[in-house]
């Protein structure tokens, strides 16, 4: 197998310069391989607790997605909106 042929060679190589320039404390990926129903976690020193902490940043990653992926709507919202009236 020609590993710079694979679909994911791009990633890998990003994987690779990211470790080899800045190591890291924590790490953790999922793979998925739909043809063959298998997802896989692997971690490096991860307990509960950083399994959280990676956990939050990939949220934070998927909510900007959905916030670029939907800004004109979002914006439409945004103008189209009647003022909150203050509460006190």
């Amino acid at each position: 197998m020609d590993i710079t042929e694979q679909p994911w060679a791009e990633f890998a190589d990003r994987l690779a310069k990211e470790l080899i320039e800045h190591g890291a404390d924590q790490a953790a990926i999922i793979t998925r391989k739909n043809d063959e129903n298998r997802i896989v976690t692997n971690y490096f020193n991860c307990g509960y607790e950083e399994r959280w902490v990676l956990i939050g940043h990939l949220l934070v990653d998927i909510v900007m997605q959905i916030i670029v992926s939907n800004a004109a709507e979002i914006k439409a919202i945004l103008e189209n909106a009647e003022p909150e009236e203050d509460g006190g």
